[in-house]
């Protein structure tokens, strides 16, 4: 097979084999279970290809300070070691840091090493935002239209007055979130509406049947100016509750969910699973914690936690 296997393999259990070559460096391996190519990938590079493809992202669209490695803002408090930002844009006061997913996995971070990470940043007025190598492998293009958001960068502008709210079925709400949510569908919904601009579906939002408002997302590289509020304002006998994702909304304030919610609380840390040697994420529902041989050799991999809201 030719193709380019720079992902990471989300499956368990699937033992086929390919000897596939990777359409960037042009090398051909044996990968199983869609392991990522090791060439342009290393797992023990100290200057990740990863970290360099987001720098120059962000050098193609923001013309501001942009500054690496930087070790003299935010410290521990038990030791003088500082931790380290790994791209930092002072006039924005945000930052990003580039997770490795094997070397960010429990066997090298400690629990809320992470979290520590958000909070010290939080401190010194930094938003940090966690950018996970699994997920820029697999959803780049959702990651790049996300860090153009946080540049105030995003390209197309649209306004929801100009929209028209309506029902969405669930299979062209799976298809849009798949696509346009960086965690894709999520568990089922009962409610959802989208805005149209000329009968094109632009922006969504979903709710469960307890309330609890699900998914919100607009089109790729689009800011769908008051497309929150109109869509929020439209399905508001439904909604009960919600949560913000740490790892891109680090803020005590979030302008658009304070707007509409207050803040009650916050959930523990967020974790899923990666196996060691095959490099796989595993969904942790799918682990079998009564077969003690399906654990060897599950490492966690520890984020940030979530704000909850409710109405």
């Amino acid at each position: 097979l030719d193709g380019d296997f720079k992902g990471w393999g989300s499956s368990y259990g699937d033992n086929l084999s390919y000897n596939c070559k990777c359409n960037i460096c042009n090398k051909e391996t044996l990968v199983d279970n869609k392991i990522r190519c090791y060439n342009c990938y290393p797992i023990n590079s100290n200057s990740s290809l990863l970290e360099k493809e987001i720098v120059s992202f962000i050098q193609q669209n923001y013309k501001g300070k942009i500054n690496t490695s930087v070790r003299d803002l935010i410290y521990n408090t038990d030791n003088p070691y500082p931790l380290e930002l790994d791209i930092y844009l002072p006039d924005l006061n945000l930052a990003f840091e580039v997770n490795g997913t094997y070397w960010h996995s429990s066997k090298f971070k400690y629990r809320d090493y992470h979290q520590n990470k958000t909070e010290k940043a939080l401190k010194q007025g930094i938003q940090l935002i966690h950018i996970w190598e699994h997920v820029w492998l697999n959803k780049q293009s959702i990651v790049k239209s996300m860090i153009l958001n946080k540049l105030n960068k995003t390209p197309n502008k649209a306004h929801a007055r100009k929209c028209t709210v309506k029902k969405v079925n669930h299979l062209e709400a799976s298809l849009f979130l798949e696509i346009n949510h960086l965690h894709g569908k999520g568990k089922p919904a009962t409610v959802i509406k989208g805005l149209y601009s000329e009968n094109k579906l632009v922006s969504i939002m979903s709710v469960s049947k307890d309330g609890e408002l699900l998914r919100f997302a607009s089109l790729l590289n689009h800011n769908i100016v008051g497309g929150f509020g109109k869509l929020f304002k439209a399905l508001r006998p439904y909604i009960k509750y919600s949560y913000v994702d740490r790892d891109w909304s680090p803020n005590n304030l979030n302008t658009v969910y304070d707007k509409f919610f207050s803040k009650v609380g916050q959930t523990s840390i967020r974790y899923s699973y990666l196996e060691e040697y095959t490099l796989n994420i595993i969904p942790r529902q799918r682990i079998d914690f009564d077969n003690p041989s399906f654990k060897e050799g599950l490492l966690k991999i520890y984020g940030t936690n979530n704000f909850k809201y409710e109405v």
